[in-house]
């Protein structure tokens, strides 16, 4: 941004590939540590599905815009959105600080001892109820709204 010439092309060159040495994907780390403190053990699959779809029609759509908009306001348009981002995490995005419990992770099945066991069989059922099944695979594709049930749990 200071200058267009040799030295300040491979300066920058040098400083992207140093900071994408310790930063490239840790973002992307951060974001699936946060769904699995926050999110049940029953409902983390559609969780973790949800999320890089997500990531996915973000990326497929920056390279979109990036292509179809003009160069001078790429810039505005990105720091637009990047204010966006963080003004919803603020506004709707509990703070990893806060305690979160949730039912299903009061007995990890790998550490269960005695006082796991009748509540990993009375949370069995329940189990079966709130997991996402779809139908056996009989040489058809499932159809969307399956596809839809099974990340969203419904």
């Amino acid at each position: 941004a200071c200058n267009r010439s040799e030295v300040y092309f491979y300066a920058y060159y040098v400083m992207k590939i140093l900071a994408g040495i310790f930063c490239e994907g840790s973002i992307h780390c951060l974001s699936l540590a946060y769904v699995a403190d926050h999110v049940g053990t029953k409902r983390r699959a559609a969780a973790f599905g949800l999320l890089s779809g997500v990531s996915a029609a973000g990326f497929l759509s920056g390279t979109l815009t990036a292509r179809f908009l003009a160069t001078s306001s790429t810039f505005q348009v990105a720091a637009a959105v990047g204010a966006a981002g963080a003004i919803y995490l603020r506004a709707f995005v509990p703070d990893s600080g806060a305690a979160v419990s949730f039912h299903d992770d009061a007995c990890d099945p790998l550490l269960q001892d005695s006082s796991c066991s009748s509540a990993a069989s009375s949370s069995a059922s329940s189990d079966e109820e709130l997991s996402p099944r779809l139908p056996p695979y009989k040489g058809v594709l499932p159809s969307p709204s399956d596809m839809v049930a099974l990340l969203t749990g419904r």
